[in-house]
């Protein structure tokens, strides 16, 4: 019988199952809790990244079944295929976005002044208000 140690335990899906199930045990733990708003906002964002990891979970999973293994694989090519895509796409956002905030700079509209200017997530948030009409 093989020896077990403890590399064969250190997988990165072993790692992702233990993170997402410590991100549960904390999420129900604290809605037990009263909390003002901005600890339930954090405590969504936990939740969130915990349903992130389940979904990429189930992804994973998926591939032992021979009927959706290549629904797997096409997903995993489509990703690859769009890398370059993407780093393009980013840039022109942060490009369009950065614009937009210099020129709402000295606007008086309080909806547009909810994004302060020269910051990338910020840069982000503007474009999304400006593709937003």
């Amino acid at each position: 019988m093989k020896e077990v140690e403890l590399a064969d335990y250190i997988d990165f899906w072993n790692i992702v199952n233990l993170i997402q199930i410590a991100l549960n045990l904390i999420t129900v733990g604290l809605s037990f809790m009263d909390l003002d708003k901005e600890t339930v906002h954090d405590l969504y964002s936990l939740a969130a990244i915990s349903m992130f990891l389940s979904f990429v979970n189930v992804f994973y999973a998926m591939r032992v079944s021979d009927d959706l293994a290549w629904f797997i694989a096409l997903l995993g090519q489509t990703i690859t295929d769009l890398k370059s895509m993407m780093i393009v796409y980013t840039i022109t956002l942060i490009t369009f976005g950065s614009t937009m905030s210099l020129l709402n700079m000295g606007s008086d509209s309080p909806f547009l002044n909810t994004v302060t200017p020269f910051t990338l997530i910020n840069s982000f948030g503007m474009e999304y208000l400006v593709s937003l009409g």
